[in-house]
């Protein structure tokens, strides 16, 4: 091939997205100030918070490259989990028992995580306990980029029935933007504080 000749080129392993400039498909000249027979093709990788290793091949006219391995440097997804596994409180008779619930990442992201939770129990949501809607608005937990803190919070019924102890069980879903710790189960338990009083009997003269 002559000098200044413009050959086709492909780049394939890669997408447009991973490249911060340049095109995987182009048109690039024989190099007539180089090694004989050179054709270069300059692209600029994008620095992404992905968590991969790509593997690179150009094609130039009929002649294919040995694949050129791309390492990625982004550091692993943090991971996030439960601070606590479990806790427990007394009802309250009349009032109302605020229980948050923490959350941590195990490094800040620069990106928002946020990590869906279920709620279950042998308590009752609406008569045994309310989650705190303005604090978990989509029943999940967002931790802001910059933050390894989140929480939800729910609320505990106080009243004078008596009856066993009740668990609320958070359970936590696939998480967005981290990976999931040991620590995805939370248990309350809602500890019984009522008595049962036995009538007197009469007592015979």
């Amino acid at each position: 091939m002559e000098w200044g000749s413009a050959l086709s080129y492909t780049l394939t392993g890669i997408s447009q997205a991973d490249l911060a400039s340049g095109s995987l498909t182009g048109t690039t000249i024989i190099d007539q100030q180089g090694v004989d027979g050179r054709a270069v093709v300059t692209v600029n990788l994008a620095n992404d918070q992905l968590a991969e290793n790509e593997s690179v091949t150009l094609t130039v006219g009929t002649t294919t490259s040995s694949p050129v391995r791309i390492v990625d440097t982004t550091p692993a997804l943090p991971i996030i989990q439960f601070a606590s596994m479990t806790s427990s409180a007394n009802e309250g008779n009349t009032s109302n028992t605020t229980i948050t619930v923490q959350a941590t990442l195990s490094a800040a992201s620069t990106q928002t995580v946020t990590v869906p939770i279920t709620y279950s129990g042998t308590a009752t949501s609406g008569s045994d306990y309310l989650r705190l809607w303005y604090n978990n608005a989509s029943s999940s937990i967002t931790i802001a980029a910059g933050q390894t803190t989140g929480s939800a919070s729910f609320s505990v019924l106080g009243d004078t029935t008596s009856e066993s102890n009740e668990t609320v069980v958070l359970t936590m879903g696939a998480p967005t933007n981290a990976a999931l710790g040991a620590n995805t189960t939370f248990t309350h338990t809602i500890v019984n504080d009522d008595v049962t009083s036995t009538p007197s009997q009469p007592t015979g003269e």
